[in-house]
Parts: structure tokens; sequence; C-alpha cells
């Protein structure tokens, strides 16, 4: 059945979390897919609601080339979920500022480019401006547990002398990008001399959460360190999405301690943890965030939900969808997910 006309989307990725979003657009009146672009072969040429199992085909046939998108189709918005680094999503990012859409993306450095990438930055805010349309960057991590919460916790404090923050959470939903960046599956050794040698990432977007929450509360740190340490297993593992085996003695998750510091006081700490395929006694360890504030007055959040951890990609895909709803209304240019309203759901049961 064909939808009517609501806000118009292209999405430039249909991985794991395009998918998701797909699936939930495709639930909401107000909101139509125009166009679909994905690199992937697999998928090239087929429908995306067959792709994504929407269980009918929809009209719009997933393309490897994002100038026929973007000249045949008119939208409001650009969905980017292909890419972390800042370098790798510019391009799509400026070709949607070019066809007058509003950008949102999950790529992590997005979420507080300016401190890797200033001329980038630059250069997109004034591209947005011009088309007079905004970007922004959103998701669980960066983008909503680690920093935008204990941002929005601070409100309720007079003055803060530091904030610790946790967070364990099950990577399992996500995609191969993901994987990649973890090297999810490959021995353990092997993968420990990638790191050495910088050519794995592990995850990306500790700097960028740190620099967000310092920003935000007008600290101007002196340096970020980021400790980052591989998990292998002991037993054998299959992941949900791309079905990656992972033999005892692989990789299958990271623990990162990220450090923002101010005259040799550590401000802000985050402790972060990420595993696939949990077992049964690492569930009861997932913890979806919590946060300790050190000041007048002291608090301590937790929150957790076993709905939440069973599906941990909502995380980063409800806050996707709750943007599409206000980012025709926010001013123009690059901006923070901390400088746009709260964008609660608008759709109930």
């Amino acid at each position: 059945m064909e939808k009517e006309d609501g806000i118009k989307i292209i999405l430039y990725g249909v991985g794991a979390m395009g998918s998701e979003i797909a699936r939930e657009i495709n639930k909401n009146p107000a909101m139509k897919i125009v166009g679909a672009i994905d690199i992937n072969k697999n998928i090239k040429g087929k429908d995306l609601g067959y792709v994504v199992n929407i269980g009918q085909n929809i009209g719009i046939n997933i393309t490897d080339d994002p100038e026929e998108v973007f000249k045949r189709n008119e939208a409001d918005i650009t969905i980017i979920t292909a890419e972390s680094l800042v370098q790798d999503v510019y391009p799509m990012i400026k070709r949607a500022i070019q066809a007058g859409n509003n950008v949102i993306t999950i790529a992590e450095e997005m979420h507080f480019p300016w401190i890797k990438y200033p001329d980038i930055s630059k250069k997109i805010n004034l591209e947005a401006k011009k088309e007079n349309v905004t970007v922004v960057q959103t998701g669980a991590i960066p983008g909503f547990w680690v920093d935008r919460v204990p941002v929005f916790l601070s409100q309720c404090c007079y003055r803060i002398n530091k904030f610790n923050i946790k967070r364990i959470s099950d990577w399992s939903p996500f995609g191969k990008l993901c994987m990649d960046h973890l090297g999810i599956g490959k021995p353990f050794e092997e993968c420990q001399e990638l790191l050495r040698k910088g050519k794995i990432t592990v995850h990306i977007g500790m700097e960028e959460s740190i620099c967000f929450i310092a920003n935000a509360l007008g600290w101007d740190l002196d340096s970020v360190e980021v400790i980052k340490n591989l998990k292998a297993t002991d037993i054998a593992r299959e992941t949900l999405v791309y079905k990656i085996k992972i033999e005892p003695g692989s990789v299958y998750g990271f623990n990162m301690i990220g450090k923002g510091i101010k005259d040799n006081k550590v401000l802000i700490e985050v402790d972060y943890t990420g595993f696939v395929c949990p077992t049964i006694e690492e569930k009861k360890q997932l913890v979806q965030s919590e946060v300790f504030i050190e000041g007048d007055p002291c608090l301590h959040m937790y929150i957790n939900g076993d709905d939440y951890n069973a599906r941990n990609e909502v995380g980063t895909v409800a806050p996707v969808i709750n943007l599409i709803n206000i980012i025709q209304d926010v001013r123009p240019g690059l901006l923070t997910i901390n400088e746009l309203p709260l964008h609660p759901p608008k759709l109930t049961f």
C-alpha cells in the first residue's frame, strides 16, 4: 500500500541499524522513505521492504548510486547510518546538504567533530547554513547514555567536581562495521597487535563523549586519555547479525576507560564495557547506564531493564526516529544534540 506523503526520508545505509530504522519509519504514518542507498552488492536492486523484512515490497529499490537517489527524489531528511569517522562520512553529508536535506547521522565522531576535525566541521556548518538545513549526530553511545544523560542530570546540582560514568552493553545487534572496529572473531593476539598499530579502533566516540560533557559544563580540559583493552572468549559464540563465528581465544568484547583531565585532576571518567553473545551469567552484568556525580549535591543514577538489554539497538534507533520529528524546526548549521530541544516520541500505543 502506498503511504500518504509525510516527512520524506532518504536512507543512506541499509545495514543492521539502517534496517531497524526503516522498519520503524514504515510503522509511522507521518514519515515516508523515498530512497535507499547502500554499497552492499547482495542487496543492490532489491526492494527495501523485502531486504529489511517489512513483510511487503514498498516500491523503493536499493541502489549504490547516491547521485541517482538525490536527483530523482525530493526529501526533507537524509539519515546516514554508514561509516563512523568524520572524514569518511563527510562526502555523504555534503551531498545530502547540496540536495537541501537535513541530515541525521549516527557516525560516532560526528557527535563532537570539532576536536579532531575543526576544518571539516567548519565546512559542514557553513554549507548547512547556506542551504538552511541542520546536521546533527545522535545515537546511544556516543549521543545519549554516557554523555547527554550525565549532562541532563547535572542540572540538579549547584556545582560539580567529577563525573563517574559506567556502561556495560551487548553489542550483538550491531552490524559488520562495528564488529570490524572491535576485531570480533579474530584471534586475540592478532587483534592486540592490530590495536597497538592503530589498525582497529575498538569503540569510537569515547573522546567525543568526554569533550561533549566538558563543553556543556564550560570546562576547558587539558587532555583526554583513553585506555583500550580487548576481551577474549573461552567458549564458542556466534553473532546474531552476519553470523560471525567466534572461537575460543578470539575477541568477543572490550573495555575502555576514558578520562577528561584538568590541572592533573580527573573531572570526567567513563568506564565502558561491551561484548557480543553474552552467556546467562554475563547477561546478569548488563547495565544500561550508571552515573555518579561528585558535587553539591552528590547524585547516583542507575538505569536498567531486561527489555532494553534484549533490544540494545533501540538505544541507537529510537533517538533517530524521535529526532525526525523536530530537526526541520531547529536552527540551521552543524549542531550538537545538546543544542536541540528534548524530543520524546510522538507515537503512543
